[in-house]
Order: structure tokens, then C-alpha cells, then sequence
């Protein structure tokens, strides 16, 4: 459902789907650093790289390319840690069914146990 999960997007490689990401701000998207690379562990290239958004369906939506991406300094392929990258849009993207996630507070308290919602195209484990 787009409407719930307005802020779901799908990072492409070469035009093909390959992670989920989430839209923060207008021009600011969240993905796993591993999706930066390829098959063969080299870092793919920012023109290489778009969003789509606004559709459930991974072959429809609304793209736009990267200006830039930022992994964590901490980050190496192959390693479970850090494993978390900023994409920086080009562009806002033109769609009304796409929308940031509302972030918490800076404050508040997520409980242990507390329910959350996951989204997206892909597998719940790894190699799964």
C-alpha cells in the first residue's frame, strides 16, 4: 500500500532493481551501504545509481538520478557493521504517492518489544 508506505523507494542499478531505500527529505534517501556494490564487490558508480518511487510494482513509479552517495566512514564490504549509506537526489521526486518517512524525535523512547512495520521488495534473511 503506497499511501502507508509513501517513503519506500527502489535504488537501481543500471535500471534494475537492486535494494530498497527510504525517503528522509526531499533530496535525501537511506540504503544499506552493501547495495553500493556490485556482484564482484567494487563500488558502483553514482551515474549509475536512481530511486524510483510512488508504485508497489518494481517496474513502474517515478525516478530520479543521484547526485552523490555517502557511506559510513566505517563501512567495508563483506562486513555486517556500518552497514548504512546517505543518497543524495538530483531531484525531488515528481510523484504525489511519494513522501519522507516521519521520523522520531531526537528524544523519544522506542521500547523493546514494541511493534514496527517493514517494508519492501526483498528477502526477511540473508541469501534467502
Amino acid at each position: 500500500d503506497m499511501t502507508t508506505f509513501s517513503f519506500q523507494l527502489s535504488l537501481r542499478y543500471e535500471n534494475v532493481h537492486q535494494c530498497g531505500a527510504v525517503l528522509i527529505s526531499a533530496h535525501t534517501a537511506l540504503t544499506a551501504a552493501h547495495c553500493l556494490y556490485n556482484d564482484y564487490n567494487l563500488a558502483i558508480q553514482v551515474e549509475d545509481l536512481s530511486v524510483f518511487g510512488g508504485s508497489a510494482y518494481l517496474d513502474q513509479g517515478t525516478g530520479v538520478n543521484l547526485r552523490s552517495v555517502v557511506k559510513h566512514s566505517g563501512y567495508l564490504p563483506n562486513k555486517p557493521f556500518d552497514d548504512i549509506a546517505v543518497l543524495i537526489l538530483q531531484d525531488v521526486i515528481g510523484n504525489n504517492m511519494v513522501s519522507p518517512i516521519a521520523l522520531p524525535t531526537p528524544n523519544a523512547v522506542i521500547e523493546a518489544g514494541s511493534k514496527a512495520n517493514v517494508s519492501g521488495w526483498g528477502s526477511l534473511e540473508l541469501y534467502g
